[in-house]
């Protein structure tokens, strides 16, 4: 796991352009362990913001 942070995590897989959705990235998440993600992904906003950078192609 390159780093504690679920939400960090998150950036860096949407930036990385492997994952299509949001969902695709909680299920990366999960299988890398990490853990409370409901918490993290129960607002709008995370996921809008990941969505954004989606769909940009990773913000390259």
């Amino acid at each position: 796991m390159p780093t504690n942070d679920p939400i960090a995590r998150a950036f860096e897989l949407a930036r990385e352009g492997k994952c299509r959705t949001v969902t695709e990235i909680r299920k990366v998440l999960q299988r890398e362990g990490y853990a409370n993600l409901e918490s993290h992904f129960s607002g709008r906003s995370l996921s809008r913001q990941l969505g954004e950078l989606i769909s940009k192609g990773g913000g390259n």
